[in-house]
C-alpha cells in the first residue's frame, strides 16, 4: 500500500491542512441545512485523511470497472481485500462525496458583481 511520505515530495503538509480544514466546515454546512443525515459514514477527515487518501492513491495500482468494486470479495480474480481492511466503502464514499478544497465563505455567486466561474481553483 503507497505510504503518504512519498506524496510529500509533490503535496506539501498546507495542502492536506487545506482538505482537512475545507472538507469539514463543507460537511458541517451540509449537516446544517439538513443535506447530509447527521449520523452515518462520515466521519471527521482529520481522523481519516491518511486512510482516506491511501485508499484513492491504491486505487490507481488496482484497476476495478466501479470505485466499489474495490470492496467487492466475492470474485477472487480482482479481489483487493484490503480495502474492506482498512475502511468501509459507504464511509469512504460518504468522505469522497463531501471533499472540498475551496472555502465557500469567499465564493460569489453566479450573476453577481465580482463572479469569477475559477475562484475555487485559484489559490
Amino acid at each position: 500500500m503507497l505510504n503518504l511520505t512519498s506524496t510529500s515530495l509533490f503535496l506539501t503538509g498546507d495542502f492536506w491542512e487545506l482538505i482537512t480544514v475545507e472538507t469539514n466546515k463543507y460537511l458541517q454546512t451540509a449537516i446544517a441545512s439538513s443535506s447530509v443525515q447527521k449520523e452515518g459514514a462520515f466521519k471527521d477527515m482529520s481522523v481519516l485523511k491518511k486512510k482516506f487518501f491511501r485508499l484513492y492513491f491504491s486505487m490507481g495500482a488496482t484497476r476495478q470497472i466501479e470505485i466499489r468494486d474495490h470492496w467487492q470479495l466475492k470474485y477472487v480474480i480482482n479481489r483487493t481485500p484490503f480495502f474492506t481492511q482498512v475502511m468501509p466503502r459507504k464511509r469512504w464514499q460518504k468522505n469522497w462525496s463531501h471533499l472540498h478544497f475551496a472555502d465557500n465563505s469567499q465564493f460569489v455567486p453566479r450573476g453577481q458583481p465580482g463572479h469569477d466561474r475559477l475562484s475555487k481553483f485559484e489559490s
